[in-house]
């Protein structure tokens, strides 16, 4: 039995505000769907990769739901989630969001500005946090760690603007914005 509490136009949107959730083991797709619209998982993608095809299928095929839980998931400590460096697993997921996009932009269900926009505000988002993590740790010049600081700086000037982001979180983002553009020398607001 499939619950169709969400309209075709914003399944893809619940999912993606997390509205609902589920996992690439708990997914059945018809193998046509995968074949015509040419989803596959993205090589040397170490994280989200899963996420990336439950996009990717619920931009291009029609989606239903089954009300009940038919599988536990259980996180080991040595999972690839678990371990290794954070930002290079959060700077993997971030390339899955671009390329998410990139295919709905392709496919343009059709909501599709909306989900670009709310996927560009998490890309927004889960920049600044990074910044402000990094920031707060002290890595933020890392030799192992590769990220473009101006294009960031845009983001993290961006997410101090973002809806249904708490207070203390904008402060975070302003403070790490002005840290950063001290650092660098270019304060500019």
């Amino acid at each position: 039995e499939f619950v169709n509490n969400f309209s075709q136009e914003n399944i893809l949107e619940s999912y993606i505000k997390r509205i609902f959730s589920t996992h690439i083991g708990a997914t059945l797709v018809e193998k046509s769907l995968i074949e015509r619209n040419n989803i596959f998982f993205t090589p040397g993608c170490i994280c989200g990769e899963d996420i990336e095809f439950i996009y990717k299928i619920m931009a291009s095929g029609s989606c239903g739901i089954v009300p009940y839980n038919l599988m536990i998931y259980r996180k080991r400590k040595s999972s690839v989630t678990n371990s290794g460096n954070k930002v290079n697993m959060t700077l993997a997921d971030l390339n899955c969001k671009y390329r998410s996009i990139e295919f709905i932009e392709l496919f343009k269900p059709l909501n599709y500005t909306k989900l670009v926009k709310i996927l560009n505000n998490y890309i927004i988002f889960t920049k600044a946090d990074l910044l402000y993590k990094l920031v707060k740790s002290g890595n933020l010049f890392s030799s192992n760690i590769s990220i473009n600081t101006s294009d960031y700086l845009t983001d993290l000037k961006k997410s101090i603007n973002l809806p249904n982001i708490s207070f203390s979180k904008r402060i975070k983002f302003l403070i790490t914005y002005l840290i950063i553009s001290i650092i660098n020398k270019n304060f500019t607001f």
